[in-house]
This record gives C-alpha cells, structure tokens and sequence, in this order.
C-alpha cells in the first residue's frame, strides 16, 4: 500500500472511529503533539483530543450522525502529507436525516511507527447548527 493511498484511508479512519463511538481510538489518530483546531479553540493530543469530545459524546456509544468526506486531496512529501477535504455531518432520526454541519478539513500528517499520524487538523464551518 502507498503512503498515499494510507494517508487517504486516515480520513476514512477518522469517520468511522467518531461514527461508530470509538472515541478513544478516535483520539488515537492524533500525535502526541497533534492539535485539534475547531470552534477558536485548540485541543493538544490524543488525552486533550479526547477530553474535548467526550464532552458532547460518550465513549462506546455509536452515533445517528455520519461524517461524509468528500472531495480530499493528499500531498505527500517523505514523511509529511498534507490534505484537505470537505465534509458534510448528517444525523438521522426519525425517519429523516438533517445536515448539521458542512465545512472544510485541513490535515497535516507525520508517518511514524510505519502509520500516518494527525499533527494539526483545521476544522472550518460554512453551516453549523446547534445540535441541543
């Protein structure tokens, strides 16, 4: 497998984790130094990372909601890639689905251990509706 087919599936990895409420492994894709940037806030690492979404989560719960990421571009220099998507998050209740979120990701990545790690992920809203 390629670095950078491996890079494209981190993305596909991120979804399914936070999806399916894996929380903790979610939190895994990050380095020890790896940054979360969302809502002006920072998050540091995988316990920070973490820390931040089991706020609104909890851990072994799987969701309504869907991450649908779409249109990524990987660039892969040696042992950093960088990437950018577009997402979508929809949750399904009741028989219909409603669009939560749209926006962008922005994603540098460090090969480490023979995997791809998260360093800084940008998280960019142009629809972000209240979900309480």
């Amino acid at each position: 497998m390629t670095k950078e087919f491996m890079a494209l599936q981190m993305y596909a990895e991120y979804a399914h984790r936070v999806d399916d409420g894996r929380i903790k492994d979610w939190s895994q894709i990050f380095a020890a130094d790896g940054v979360m940037a969302v809502r002006g806030e920072e998050h540091v690492g995988p316990d920070g990372i973490y820390a931040y979404l089991t706020k609104a989560r909890v851990d072994g719960e799987p969701s309504t909601a869907r991450h649908l990421i779409t249109n990524v571009r990987v660039d892969v220099d040696g042992d950093t890639a960088d990437m950018r998507a577009d997402f979508t998050h929809v949750r399904v209740a009741d028989g219909s689905a409603t669009t939560e979120m749209v926006g962008a990701y922005r994603t540098r990545m460090r090969w480490e251990d023979e995997e791809w790690k998260f360093v800084r992920h940008e998280v960019s809203f142009l629809l972000d509706l209240p979900t309480n």
